[in-house]
């Protein structure tokens, strides 16, 4: 494989506000990797707070890899990205079903961003491998144990 260029790799962070109604607002940053990914994703952050960051997924897209992160914030994000808008009632992905070529097809934003939260829902179903859970203000763990019970994965 000498010679062969290497593969993009981008990182895609979504910034989730702390709080939401029946509408999850997020807003999507991508950036190339540069460095490690969880301090390239931490660099895209900025000046935000985030509660929680966390790899949630990788998928190939436009014939590069892309590194999805979530971070839950301290502040809803009023700037930067482009807003991602998603029922939090109904977490279900929309795009790919094949389970024999995950690959195949496309995923749009607002699907990172549902099975980023199913993922992130999951973890705090599981408290005793999720220490980083008990740092999250109680409202926002009951937001997100509430996205487990109304949404199917």
């Amino acid at each position: 494989m000498s010679g062969a260029a290497p593969t993009p790799c981008r990182v895609e962070v979504f910034l989730v506000p702390p709080r939401w109604d029946g509408t999850i607002r997020a807003r999507r940053l991508v950036v190339p990797l540069d460095g490690p990914p969880d301090r390239t994703a931490h660099c895209a952050l900025g000046r935000r707070r985030a509660l929680w960051l966390h790899s949630t997924s990788w998928r190939w897209h436009d014939n590069g890899v892309v590194l999805t992160y979530l971070a839950l914030l301290a502040r809803t994000p009023r700037t930067g990205g482009e807003p991602v808008e998603i029922s939090s009632r109904d977490l279900r992905s929309n795009g790919q079903r094949d389970p024999r070529n995950p690959c195949a097809g496309r995923c749009p934003p607002a699907d990172a961003l549902r099975h980023g939260l199913r993922h992130l829902a999951s973890l705090c179903r599981r408290a005793h491998e999720t220490p980083c859970r008990a740092r999250l203000p109680r409202a926002l763990r009951r937001r997100l144990a509430a996205l487990t019970t109304r949404s199917r994965t």
